[in-house]
């Protein structure tokens, strides 16, 4: 028996009879062209020379579209593993609009699901394609009142999700702050509110929310000491004008009033803090880089996320510096064309006047130019994603 299955198979050789298949070739297949395919499986399929011959040499017309799926699935190996922030990395998905994975969210949070790494980090995809277990009680509300429900949400691809939000994202707020500008509790709504919406905003809308939030701040510390002064001195006036700017509709009104009792009672209206200004020059510019550069290299490598991004980007010529932006509020963006990173400028400084410094402590103080690289890695990985 054992001679007649040999002398069978010798006669299948010999007549010119291909050979079984290897399994794992094959197996890169159903792993990258399945409907539910293995992230990993683009990035060990591209490293795999042999396997690549394999399909070359037997199976050429499944090839190209193989090596494409595998190429799009080590692509979204790096988007889903580069980013900690849900704003950065859904933006990343939508400029993505030609691949599946971008226009469904389930597809994605299936991906997700599938890899142990990331489904230990859930809370951050659900978040990117804005699901709607992510959404607080409010932000619900305001979407059944525009006939929205889970279901419905469910069925709508990222892009639809986020202009449906966009568009309600005012009364989102509106059910959030429920006291007037020149309320107490008006700073610490806003704030919450602009937590829960942020999501969905530009850098320069976020931007201008703070602004008013400050501006709120520092008027609503102007009303406490003209109530106190009011009361001191009996002043019926200016403690109606003081009322009046608690009760105003908008922060100018709040201004104006608070500015009228103040004149009655020879205070201050507190000022804004003054800009905080970079004021190196380029010589010092590039001194400067020339310590934070390799200080946010070293906050980058060591994870292989940050090890591959810098093993994709080493000798493509792509360059750091410090300038202006193209618009206020955004802390950094990448220029294709001179392959530069550019980190703002005025953003650096006003980053270092949150932690009590200024730009030019980075020229010289150590634990300085250690918080200045962690507060830049992400951003330097975000856009540094535009450049490979």
């Amino acid at each position: 028996m054992k001679f007649r299955l040999l002398s069978l198979a010798v006669i299948l050789l010999a007549a010119g009879a291909a050979p079984a298949a290897p399994t794992l070739p094959l197996r890169y297949r159903l792993m990258i062209n399945s409907p539910a395919p293995t992230l990993s499986a683009g990035t060990a399929f591209l490293r795999d020379d042999a396997a690549q011959q394999w399909f070359l040499d037997n199976r050429p017309a499944q090839f190209p579209a193989l090596l494409r799926d595998a190429l799009g699935l080590r692509d979204w190996e790096r988007v889903l593993t580069s980013y900690d922030d849900p704003r950065q990395l859904r933006e990343a998905i939508l400029s993505r609009q030609d691949s599946d994975i971008a226009t469904q969210p389930a597809l994605l949070l299936a991906l997700v699901d599938r890899t142990p790494a990331l489904a230990a980090k859930r809370r951050l995809y659900e978040e990117a394609v804005l699901d709607w277990s992510v959404f607080s009680p409010g932000t619900r509300g305001v979407l059944n009142a525009a006939d929205i429900s889970n279901k419905l949400w469910s069925d709508l691809n990222l892009s639809d999700r986020y202009r449906s939000l966009r568009r309600i994202s005012q009364k989102v707020m509106g059910t959030l702050i429920t006291v007037g500008p020149g309320h107490p509790e008006y700073t610490a709504q806003y704030a919450k509110a602009l937590s829960r919406t942020s999501a969905i905003m530009t850098d320069e809308e976020i931007k201008k929310h703070h602004e008013s939030i400050t501006r709120a701040k520092r008027l609503d510390k102007g009303l406490r000491l003209a109530a106190k002064a009011a009361g001191a001195s009996a002043d019926e006036t200016a403690a109606a004008l003081v009322d009046s700017a608690r009760r105003a509709e908008d922060l100018d009104a709040v201004e104006a009033a608070l500015g009228l009792a103040c004149s009655r009672l020879g205070l201050a209206v507190p000022a804004e803090k003054p800009e905080p200004a970079y004021d190196l020059s380029p010589e010092e510019t590039g001194a400067l880089l020339a310590r934070l550069s390799p200080a946010i290299l070293d906050v980058i490598s060591g994870t292989p996320s940050g090890d591959e991004l810098l093993a994709a980007i080493s000798d493509t010529g792509l360059r750091l510096t410090i300038d202006e932006t193209a618009h206020d509020g955004v802390l950094a963006h990448y220029t294709k064309k001179s392959k530069v990173i550019v980190f703002g400028d005025k953003q650096l400084a006003r980053l270092m006047a949150e932690l009590g410094r200024v730009p030019r402590d980075l020229l010289s103080n150590d634990e300085a130019l250690a918080d200045a690289a962690v507060l830049y890695a992400s951003l330097f990985v975000h856009e540094a994603t535009h450049h490979r």
